[in-house]
């Protein structure tokens, strides 16, 4: 009772007479998962400036950085388990889900066996901040490489080949070409072409959804619509995005969409055109590119440049959410 009395004099000191939440967990130096919410995305990103960048921004409030890498290994085991057993995370979590579903299951294990081993080393750094740095460099080095395929399951193998360009079918014309049918140790083909009436990721943009079932709608691609069946194809890269009660909310979006009752099957492999969400990215990459120009042309920017010898730093352009536009 002595402690915690003293604690709670200095919570009152500290914040000026109020004792909020914030105040305190600066005090005592702790976080919580949404903390470092921004040092694994920027992991995702593959932004080593952004992450030396996230350090620097916990590094003002004055925390342990031991406590935040112990709760680093907390977040890859909660991202782990929710990419095995999708249902068990919770739907109101958006950036745990949206964690969850940007990065792969060799990703997570990879991370986490690297901030489970960086505990045993932290202690030996010089300096805690520059060990836990040097943890975060060490993810950031043995990130897969982009370009190369992911390991392969013990599944079958399903390839898809590239589809030509073409143009737009009438309106009436609203059922893709079947798939056609293999033996189940084949390899597995499907032509997946776009909708006639609107382009997957337009659908995908009006469904009401969100977190991990608005993360299997963004990682597919549309094969066909016969009848009330709706058939999708799932990058084995998100395979863990497939589960039945995922899958069962975007059925049910996709009902209110089409006015009707469907069903959503999947088929797991290696996905031949863009996805809604790799749209997104180049869009947004394009949007920031833009932007650079425009700053690099902008006459105060250029004024203040000559000014103070000053550089621009393009990692510091941002852009607004939707919301504030």
């Amino acid at each position: 009772m002595r402690d915690a009395l003293s604690l709670l004099d200095q919570a009152i000191a500290h914040g000026n007479g109020e004792v909020l939440q914030q105040t305190v967990a600066e005090m005592l130096g702790t976080i919580d998962s949404k903390e470092v919410a921004g040092i694994v995305q920027a992991l995702i990103n593959h932004d080593a400036a952004d992450l030396l960048h996230q350090v620097e921004r916990l590094a003002t409030h004055g925390v342990v950085f031991s406590a935040i890498l112990a709760e680093l290994v907390s977040v890859f085991h909660q991202l782990a388990i929710a990419q095995a057993v999708p249902d068990v995370l919770d739907e109101d979590d958006e950036s745990l889900l949206a964690l969850a579903g940007a990065l792969t299951a060799e990703d997570v294990q990879l991370y986490y066996q690297i901030a489970l081993m960086g505990q045993k080393d932290l202690p030996l750094a010089p300096d805690p901040r520059a060990g836990f740095e040097m943890i975060l460099l060490r993810m950031y080095a043995f990130q897969p490489d982009a370009s190369e395929p992911s390991p392969s399951s013990s599944a079958p193998k399903r390839t898809l080949p590239v589809v030509n360009s073409k143009k737009k079918q009438p309106p009436e014309s609203r059922v893709a070409p079947a798939v056609k049918q293999q033996p189940a140790s084949s390899v597995t083909e499907v032509a997946v072409k776009p909708r006639n009436e609107l382009a997957w990721d337009d659908v995908v943009s009006q469904l009401p959804l969100s977190g991990l079932s608005q993360q299997l709608a963004s990682h597919s691609v549309f094969v066909e619509k016969d009848g009330s069946a709706i058939k999708l194809m799932l990058s084995s890269t998100h395979a863990h995005l497939g589960s039945d009660k995922i899958r069962q909310r975007l059925q049910e979006a996709l009902g209110q969409f089409y006015g009707e009752a469907v069903r959503v099957s999947l088929v797991i492999g290696q996905v031949a055109s863009d996805t809604p969400a790799k749209k997104q990215q180049t869009q947004e990459k394009q949007a920031l590119d833009e932007a650079l120009r425009e700053m690099e042309n902008d006459p105060h920017v250029i004024a203040m440049k000559q000014a103070f010898n000053a550089e621009l730093d393009p990692k510091s352009i941002k852009l607004l959410p939707k919301s504030c536009k």
